[in-house]
């Protein structure tokens, strides 16, 4: 018991305190002492779930043998740390994205590796209670990595850890983890998404066509930003927007000026040629 030493009748109020600042924002304390507090919630949840459990190893008086008691230390630990490792695929994920067009996505990454969380290979098949942070409730390992992977890892990388509103990152966590990272647009969605892309595209043909060398701040390479930001317009006008007043970088402007917002070629090349 060495290890928990700072665990005494002395330090109660100040745990007590810290604990009160997890619950009101789990990121406004230490990882280590969030990671101990999320241990008890799961500890408990575990307790409530054996409570009514025989005690298939207890002596007669209804006290359990000591490797019993070892048994159980060892099995929260083991889920401790597969609720350490879920926060940190929630974190740093995105160091495993699949994001580079030219070459294919990292393979491992040390911080994320089993080992790194005191877990090996042949836990892959064994059940953990703290699947419930991901709401599956008692899950695999193996299932509970590969929603890890899925929603952190693939083509869309997210890094959400720095919102400090902790009701708003949980509520992106919850809906990330439950799409797994993905999104199933209808026919008529992806005929418009499709859409922007080509007048963003063939925008950019013309320009080049037309002024060979010029200096344009051609969007070329992003042009996923127009139906990008085409969604969160009409998104905001249906819940109400009236006005939208973009921090424009020079780079897209002309596209973002024609294909969104309207501006006539006939006045854009105008000013251009001027």
């Amino acid at each position: 018991m060495q290890k928990f030493s700072y665990l005494k009748p002395g330090n109660a109020e100040y745990i007590d305190e810290l604990f009160q600042q997890y619950l009101r924002d789990p990121n406004a304390i230490d990882a280590s002492w969030r990671f101990f507090f999320e241990g008890i919630e799961l500890g408990t949840e575990i307790g409530s779930d054996s409570a009514e459990a025989p005690l298939t190893n207890g002596h007669a008086n209804g006290h359990a043998e000591p490797s019993a008691h070892a048994a159980a230390n060892a099995g929260w630990e083991t889920e401790l740390k597969v609720a350490q490792l879920i926060e940190a695929y929630r974190d740093r994920g995105k160091l495993l994205a699949s994001v580079n067009p030219l070459g294919a996505a990292p393979a491992s990454h040390p911080s994320l590796e089993l080992q790194a969380f005191g877990l090996a290979p042949a836990d892959l098949q064994k059940t953990f209670a703290a699947g419930r942070l991901l709401g599956l409730g008692s899950a695999k390992l193996a299932d509970i990595l590969q929603i890890l992977k899925d929603t952190y890892c693939g083509t869309l990388a997210v890094e959400i850890s720095h919102i400090q509103d902790f009701k708003a990152r949980s509520w992106l966590q919850q809906k990330l983890e439950t799409a797994r990272g993905r999104t199933s647009p209808d026919a008529a969605t992806k005929r418009h998404i499709l859409t922007r892309l080509s007048q963003a595209e063939t925008f950019e043909r013309f320009l080049h066509t037309r002024y060979v060398a010029a200096k344009r701040f051609s969007v070329e390479g992003s042009e996923n930003s127009l139906p990008c930001m085409d969604a969160i317009i009409e998104q905001c006008a249906e819940m109400g927007a009236g006005e939208f007043m973009i921090g424009m970088a020079h780079r897209g402007r002309l596209n973002v000026l024609h294909n969104l917002f309207g501006k006539t070629a006939e006045a854009m090349f105008t000013e251009f040629e001027g």
